[in-house]
């Protein structure tokens, strides 16, 4: 039964089967993220909110290593790490996770007419909350460094729906690489720590002006 929905190819139909599926079951998936994240957090005191901690603490300690390293201010490094590791930690997590999406949610699957969008749908959605939650770092870091730009960051708001929607495949397409070459969940949590490195994360692109 499993395998026949994971070779249902929800991605050869249109885009508007995807939309559709999206509204139609949007209650299944957002009960399951939100019950995920309640989860995740039941044994900590704080809840997401100790994401946000975390978030902070890495800010604080990239910026006051890339500031020895590259002489930079901490107004000009911390209000860009921020924004950069909040970013990139969305984005991350969710191919990470997408390494276990289809075996964590194998009796869902099985048992249930809920299928593999539907839990792609899930993983960005708990993601999508607990970025929500990390706003609050940059909201911050920005109004402490960069007040002027404070407005400009409001633009993440219209944009996150944006990055969700391109995760959609990506997520997919791990889950379905990971289900099929197991030994692959071994290789990509290491590879994306690769990336994190060689992009400019922490780091900025030289000027060659």
């Amino acid at each position: 039964m499993h395998q026949q929905k994971v070779g249902s190819g929800y991605f050869s139909g249109t885009f508007s089967r995807i939309v559709g599926h999206f509204i139609k079951h949007r209650s299944v998936w957002s009960h399951l993220g939100w019950r995920d994240l309640q989860i995740r957090y039941a044994s900590i005191r704080f809840g997401p909110w100790w994401s946000v901690a975390n978030l902070l603490t890495i800010v604080i300690a990239s910026s006051v290593a890339v500031g020895l390293l590259s002489g930079e201010t901490a107004k000009s490094s911390v209000p860009k790490l921020a924004l950069c590791l909040a970013i990139w930690g969305f984005l991350s997590a969710s191919i990470v996770e997408a390494t276990l999406l289809f075996e964590e949610s194998r009796g869902l699957l099985l048992n249930s007419p809920y299928d593999e969008l539907t839990m792609v749908f899930r993983l960005i959605w708990r993601n999508v909350l607990v970025f929500v939650h990390n706003l609050t770092v940059l909201t911050l870091v920005f109004g402490i460094f960069e007040h002027r730009d404070l407005i400009r960051l409001m633009w993440l708001f219209p944009l996150l729906p944006l990055f969700a929607v391109c995760l959609i495949f990506p997520v997919f397409a791990t889950s379905k690489l990971v289900y099929w070459r197991t030994e692959l969940r071994a290789i990509i949590p290491p590879l994306v720590q690769f990336l994190f490195f060689v992009t400019p994360v922490l780091w900025s692109a030289p000027d060659h002006g």
